[in-house]
């Protein structure tokens, strides 16, 4: 790539090394090492604070910045570090739930929608019920109903609605 190209690569912090500035304020050098390879991700002070939450070794992440190849070698000047899971939540925008019309009780789709409301988010919700006859009825909920697919609440609405009845769409 060339010096100054925006850039998006993913990989795994292999190693952290904090440093200081002369001002004293801290930033980090990365290791970021996928199948290819490793490169160093440098994090200057200001996106080093706004990202420190997501930078721990093994993590996996996706990192938006720049090529630097003025030294001897190229590095990544990095702007954001997107752990891998946001990613999910950045590219899908719909949350369908499969649910059979049989035996399905008002308790069952309270129980839903209390845990559509505790994870609001940006993701919007379709609710496909199956009759006896296997006819399908697609409802979306309102828009106050969007929601924020995390892996404890994909986990908490599959045991609401049964394994297999959750899938996502763009």
């Amino acid at each position: 790539k060339e010096d100054g190209q925006e850039i998006t690569i993913a990989g795994i912090i292999s190693n952290i090394s904090l440093k200081s500035t002369k001002k004293g304020d801290r930033m980090a050098i990365l290791t970021l090492e996928d199948l290819k390879g490793t490169i160093e991700v440098v994090l200057f002070p200001e996106k080093y604070r706004i990202n420190t939450e997501h930078i721990r070794e093994d993590a996996i992440i996706f990192v938006k910045g720049r090529v630097d190849t003025t030294g001897e070698n190229p590095k990544i000047i990095g702007n954001e570090i997107i752990p891998v899971d946001e990613i999910k939540k950045q590219l899908l925008s719909r949350f369908h739930i499969k649910l059979n019309t049989v035996g399905l009780e008002e308790s069952d789709l309270i129980d839903m929608k209390n845990l559509i409301v505790k994870n609001k988010g940006k993701c919007a919700v379709y609710l496909h019920f199956f009759d006896t006859h296997g006819k399908e009825t697609i409802v979306r909920a309102a828009s106050n109903y969007l929601v924020n697919p995390t892996d404890n609440f994909i986990n908490a609405m599959e045991k609401l609605a049964g394994e297999e009845s959750i899938w996502f769409s763009d």
